[in-house]
């Protein structure tokens, strides 16, 4: 393999880290728009989110790269990143919100209808 051609792989690898890196990003963000932005919730989501992506791109430039760090891939990585955000970001983030609201609604037709809970309640 060339040196360009495994170059545009490492390249392909990052953007594909940095959609992965969107994906966590967005569960994030629904869970703390759930929360009710807390600035707790905040924290702590924003500290889990930022250690996986060091994680992720160190994981990835280790196993794709042999650990050798270059421009091109924080760009790949960031540019992953982007593309998550304004192509599937919004949907993404729709999709997780329905199904919360599914098990919710969910959960509270059973709790309504279930003896125990209407024992415990008394």
């Amino acid at each position: 393999m060339t040196a360009g051609l495994f170059t545009g792989v490492v390249f392909l690898w990052l953007i594909v880290a940095g959609i992965v890196l969107g994906v966590v990003y967005e569960c994030g963000l629904v869970l703390r728009s759930l929360t009710g932005f807390n600035l707790v919730v905040t924290i702590i989501v924003d500290c889990i989110v930022f250690t996986f992506a060091g994680v992720c791109f160190f994981f990835t430039v280790y196993c794709v790269n042999d650990g050798i760090i270059a421009l091109y891939e924080f760009v790949g990585f960031a540019i992953g990143f982007a593309l998550e955000r304004l192509s599937i970001g919004k949907m993404l983030a729709n999709t997780l919100l329905f199904v919360y609201n599914i098990v919710t609604r969910v959960t509270r037709f059973f709790k309504k209808r279930s003896r125990v809970y209407r024992f415990i309640t008394r």
